[in-house]
């Protein structure tokens, strides 16, 4: 795993550990290997993910790097790369993001009052893909944020293209809040509707040993 300077976040105890994963925040070198995974899987990704409409570049993910790292140290933001702890090799990417602190569009109406909420995403590269590796990562990151961070409910999301995500979230057991009409802007100019997932404990989960810290 790749030397993390000894720095440390204010928030986030890290890396997390599965059977079969290790997950640890984006580091400023890692910018070519996102973009790398990427293009290898860029067919499959477009198709289902709004933030494809972007594109590729290696420059913006050279900056998302080196954002996502100090965003880690300063415990605003965590966005991971899950490793194979077989091979060392990258084989999805996923974060947790906190909906209070207001950065995230397109979400559902929150609870008032103090629920501290967040939303999962993940998306598996070429190498991860078939293996539930989706699965097995975010079972670890809602244990996490039920038990590190004190969170009281995680959202999750899928575009109306997307067939595997849903399976996913049966198995995780979310239960679906609400489908968001024209809500997310794809690759090729469509606008799709979302479709808004959520939990409030563990206690739904597959079993799974996860560590961390």
């Amino acid at each position: 795993m790749p030397d993390m300077n000894d720095q440390k976040s204010v928030r986030y105890p890290m890396p997390i550990f599965t059977p079969r994963l290790v997950l640890r925040p984006l580091l400023p070198e890692d910018g070519a290997v996102l973009y790398n995974d990427k293009k290898n899987a860029w067919e499959s990704l477009s198709k289902v993910f709004e933030w494809t409409a972007h594109g590729l570049s290696l420059e913006a993910d050279e900056a998302y790097v080196a954002k996502a790292f100090q965003d880690y140290l300063d415990g605003t933001d965590l966005s991971l790369v899950a490793l194979e702890r077989a091979t060392g090799a990258s084989v999805l990417y996923t974060g947790l993001h906190d909906l209070n602190r207001g950065k995230w569009n397109n979400i559902p109406p929150q609870i008032p009052g103090e629920t501290k909420e967040f939303q999962i995403g993940f998306w598996a590269t070429a190498a991860g893909q078939g293996k539930g590796y989706a699965e097995e990562a975010s079972n670890a990151l809602i244990r996490y944020a039920f038990n590190a961070l004190a969170a009281d409910r995680i959202r999750m999301c899928h575009s109306e293209f997307n067939k595997a995500s849903p399976k996913i979230l049966g198995k995780l057991g979310f239960t679906l809040d609400t489908v968001l009409e024209n809500s997310l802007h794809m690759a090729g100019g469509k606008v799709v509707d979302a479709h808004w997932y959520s939990m409030t404990s563990t206690a739904p989960l597959p079993e799974l040993k996860v560590r961390w810290g």
